[in-house]
């Protein structure tokens, strides 16, 4: 099982997370991860695609709402192993009359 992901950066519309490869791992074989999250409270599971990076960015998050996260892995054999525990992450709010992205 993976621990609790680490939270590396938050902005209004993205999070920045990385996660260890679980203790047992045997390191010589390449393990995938598949990071999941979706807003509190809703029932369905968005999913980014496998990776073997253990750090990932999800992009395209409302500003000010609360997502939960979590990661698991695959090992060689194809099997998925038990998802880490869920995380629970803020979104910053975006301030009105402040300019995010610009366009002159």
């Amino acid at each position: 099982m993976i621990g609790v992901p680490t939270v590396l950066h938050v902005t209004s519309s993205s999070v920045e997370l990385s996660y260890d490869a679980p203790w047992y791992s045997d390191h010589s074989k390449e393990i995938k991860y598949k990071l999941e999250y979706r807003m509190f409270g809703d029932d369905e599971w968005q999913s980014m695609p496998e990776t073997i990076s253990l750090r990932q960015v999800v992009t395209g998050l409302n500003d000010d709402t609360i997502y939960t996260f979590v990661v698991s892995a695959k090992y060689a054999g194809g099997q998925w192993g038990s998802p880490s525990p869920r995380l629970n992450i803020k979104t910053k709010v975006i301030e009105p009359g402040k300019c995010y992205v610009c366009v002159r």
